[in-house]
């Protein structure tokens, strides 16, 4: 984050920052109401353009993003929409019946069948790759600590209130491989025992994670690392 600042409504909410973010840093972004901490968020993901300032981002940067504001899903089950967040899935499983299906032809040529069986091997070494077929597992894994139950993962997604909503997108996040973890308030709808969960989940993850929570315990046990917004200013200290 090189020399950005940015206004709202006219006012600094902060200037010129100049903060590098590493692998692994496991970040608790602080400061009073109105500060500014959802708006830097939104800069770090990219919803919003700063005023002056550059956020470099090393290629190929994985960012998932938790909002406060609700999002709603519709039109598929929650296994399926969970699914979706998870590089690659659906496009290997889509590649590989049309592969199949192809060698199902009877005028398939030798050189044919050759080319289309060394593409299915190629796809099979990927699926192994991704740990393909552990997907079903992992995402019961996941919603399971989330607090649904097994009978939930065939339910559509637009059964489910605003709370629950929220975890079906944090359950996208923490399965879409994401180098950086962007959580805006994630603990507002968790139970004691999806919390503690959801805390375990994050120590022992390696993303780094930038979070924004007004619940101490939480903070404290998933980061090391401080970001205080302070007088139209961003301090970085060390510890929690």
């Amino acid at each position: 984050i090189r020399n950005l600042s940015v206004q709202f409504t006219g006012e600094n909410l902060f200037e010129d920052v100049n903060i590098k973010l590493h692998r692994n840093d496991k970040i608790a972004l602080v400061g009073s109401n109105g500060k500014g901490k959802s708006t830097l968020l939104k800069l770090l993901v990219g919803l919003e353009n700063p005023e002056d300032g550059q956020i470099i981002k090393q290629k190929g940067l994985r960012i998932g993003y938790l909002p406060q504001e609700i999002i709603s899903f519709k039109n598929k089950s929650l296994v399926e929409e969970v699914k979706s967040a998870i590089p690659e899935v659906d496009s290997i499983a889509e590649r590989e019946k049309e592969i199949v299906d192809q060698l199902n032809s009877d005028s398939l040529e030798h050189d044919e069948r050759e080319e289309l069986l060394n593409a299915l091997g190629s796809l099979h070494h990927r699926k192994e790759e991704l740990d393909f077929y552990s997907v079903e597992s992992r995402i019961e894994k996941v919603c399971t600590g989330l607090g649904f139950k097994e009978k939930d993962l065939l339910r559509n997604t637009e059964e489910f209130s605003g709370g629950w909503q929220m975890r079906i997108q944090l359950a996208k996040i923490l399965l879409a491989e994401n180098d950086l973890l962007l959580l805006d308030e994630p603990t507002n709808h968790l139970d004691i025992e999806t919390l503690q969960w959801l805390i375990e989940f994050l120590q022992s993850s390696s993303n780094s994670i930038i979070v924004v929570s007004h619940d101490r315990h939480f903070v404290n046990s998933v980061t090391n690392k401080t970001l205080e917004i302070f007088n139209n200013h961003i301090n970085f200290f060390p510890g929690n």
